[in-house]
């Protein structure tokens, strides 16, 4: 039987366990700002569910965005929105798109229960974007620009002080 020496079974060791993290930072995308994304994420973290059901009708109202679906199952909460079209942004007309749109995605799942009963969730606010142009004329997804990303943002800002402002009602 050969017997690798422990010098090189460290190293080899070290070797895999680097490959393995880089490998996996790569399949995880990074995750950062800059990269061009088509989706727009955040966590609104742990939430009861009438404060939330409340700050959503608040702010989607405010920012003229529509309920196109609401779906509640035993441990699951979920709020669409309807596709909301936009103007292209100068960035994307010089790239040929010719229409745009974006929709909200809200979904949570029951993590338990408030001293008063109540259910709590943990949940997640998500934006797509999608656009046209003239070489695939059909809805796609399309790396979001910044300044929609940015438009959206206060969208998740005004849900997150909605939500703080509805604990302490």
């Amino acid at each position: 039987m050969n017997r690798i020496p422990l010098r090189t079974f460290r190293w080899s060791a070290l070797g895999i366990g680097l490959f393995l993290a880089v490998a996996g930072c790569a399949s995880a995308g990074g995750g950062g700002e800059d990269e061009a994304q088509d989706v727009y994420e955040e966590d609104l973290g742990r939430v009861v569910e009438q404060p939330l059901i409340e700050a959503r009708q608040q702010v989607w109202r405010k920012h003229n965005i529509n309920l196109y679906r609401e779906e509640r199952s035993a441990r699951t909460l979920y709020f669409e929105s309807e596709w909301m079209p936009r103007e292209p942004t100068t960035e994307e007309m010089a790239s040929g798109v010719t229409e745009a749109r974006n929709r909200v995605t809200m979904r949570g799942y029951q993590t338990g229960e408030t001293l008063d009963g109540a259910y709590e969730y943990r949940m997640n606010f998500r934006v797509e974007n999608q656009v046209k142009t003239g070489e695939y004329p059909d809805w796609h997804p399309a790396p979001m620009p910044q300044e929609v990303r940015n438009e959206f943002r206060r969208v998740y800002s005004d849900l997150q002080m909605e939500l703080r402002a509805g604990v302490r009602r």
